[in-house]
């Protein structure tokens, strides 16, 4: 039985930027965090570049238990919190190993009242807090600045705030080399596909929305491997933002044999993991997501 489900119906979802967001609309040029629009003096490159054997390796290291200190990783990330819901324990998991923590806008709020009090509170102060800040409540503005962080406004009406984090880091010189948004899932519908298109905006940014129960990122032209150490065993492969030309998979209970994949015809739904490492081979972008597992959660068996 196939689990890979053409879809009949699409006229009603326009894929362009301005539909996703009813206040600020994903404009300006494809920025890869390395060129076209600068926000600041100084640029500088998240690269999302595949491993010497020439594949991209996806296993959500960010997701592992806090390392000791000199074990170090690849991975250097940036924890970027949008305005929704956090949860409280991949929060706490992810925010230790993270080289920077910003906070879009109304996310600071989220952040604040996450805790009950000052003394948890202090744990997770974050190193800025950027948007147009119209969302900022003064106690909770007055509390983050006294204690070190940074508001950084930016009033473009033309970026969401999560494209404004995203400004930001360009100007820093950091070493991170993925962006991980936690908040992205759930609210406004609009919302949450202005996020997906975020990861299409910025295809160099190795960009996952991450929750506690599911992830997303863009897997760029070329072959991926992707690790069941923390994804599965459910997963997807959608072609969301264009028709991917060609397809092919392993390790997949319903693999995919060099098709043509598109919104209004072959989407992979329901897929599931049946070896690790998946892989997968795109001639374009397609945005992969899947369930997650750690040990903040039981493994869905």
């Amino acid at each position: 039985m196939t689990r890979c489900l053409p879809l009949l119906c699409t006229t009603a979802l326009i894929m362009s930027a301005s539909a996703f967001a009813p206040s600020a609309h994903l404009s300006g040029a494809s920025l890869p965090l390395s060129a076209s629009a600068t926000h600041g003096a100084n640029t500088h490159t998240l690269a999302y570049k595949p491993d010497a054997s020439g594949c991209f390796q996806h296993r959500l290291e960010a997701l592992r238990a806090r390392r000791e200190e000199g074990t170090g990783s690849q991975t250097q990330y940036a924890l970027v919190m949008v305005n929704y819901k956090l949860d409280k324990p991949l929060l706490e998991r992810l925010w230790g190993n993270a080289t920077a923590r910003i906070c879009a806008d109304g996310a600071i709020n989220r952040l604040y009242n996450l805790f009950e009090t000052d003394e948890e509170r202090a744990r997770f102060i974050p190193e800025y807090i950027r948007g147009d800040l119209d969302s900022v409540e003064e106690d909770v503005r007055t509390y983050y600045t006294s204690r070190g962080s940074k508001l950084t406004r930016d009033t473009d009406q033309d970026t969401t705030d999560l494209q404004k984090c995203l400004h930001l880091l360009q100007t820093l010189d950091l070493g991170i080399n993925q962006v991980i948004v936690i908040g992205a899932y759930g609210g406004r519908i609009d919302h949450e596909f202005s996020h997906y298109a975020i990861l299409y905006k910025y295809p160099e940014a190795n960009i996952v929305l991450l929750s506690q129960k599911r992830a997303a990122f863009l897997l760029k032209p070329g072959t991926h491997h992707l690790y069941d150490t923390h994804m599965g065993p459910m997963c997807g492969l959608v072609p969301l933002g264009s028709a991917v030309r060609n397809v092919e998979t392993s390790g997949l209970e319903w693999n995919i044999l060099g098709k043509e994949m598109s919104f209004s015809g072959l989407v992979s739904t329901s897929n599931q993991f049946v070896s690790s490492p998946v892989s997968v081979s795109t001639s374009d972008p397609v945005l992969w997501v899947s369930e997650v597992h750690s040990d903040l959660q039981p493994k869905v068996k």
